[in-house]
C-alpha cells in the first residue's frame, strides 16, 4: 500500500491533466487497448470494493472545513474519502506497531 501525505494528496489532485470532458464522449472503439492484450482480458475478474457503513460523526467546524478544503471541487465532494483514507493510514501505522 503506498502513502501520501494530505499535502500530496492535494497536490496530485489538483495536478490532474485528464480531459474528463473529453473522455466522457469517448466509447470502447475509441479507447486504445493493445498493450493488455488478449490473455489480460481473458483473466480479468470484476473487483468490487468494501460496503462501507454510514455512521455520524462529530467533528470541529473548522476541520471538517479544511477537508471540505482539500477536496476535489468547489462543492467539497471527495471529502469524505480523504477522511476515510486519513484514518485507514492511521490504523495501519497502529498496527504495525504491535
Amino acid at each position: 500500500m503506498t502513502t501520501y501525505t494530505s499535502e500530496e494528496l492535494s497536490h496530485m489532485q489538483r495536478q490532474s491533466k485528464t480531459d474528463w470532458n473529453r473522455f466522457a464522449t469517448l466509447d470502447d472503439t475509441d479507447l486504445e487497448t493493445s498493450d493488455t492484450g488478449a490473455e489480460f482480458w481473458h483473466n480479468a475478474q470484476v473487483s468490487y470494493p468494501k460496503r462501507k457503513k454510514q455512521v455520524t460523526l462529530r467533528i470541529d467546524a473548522d476541520l471538517l472545513d479544511w477537508y471540505r478544503g482539500q477536496a476535489d471541487d468547489a462543492h467539497g465532494k471527495g471529502y469524505q474519502t480523504i477522511i476515510h483514507t486519513v484514518l485507514a493510514s492511521y490504523r495501519q501505522a497502529i498496527e504495525q506497531k504491535r
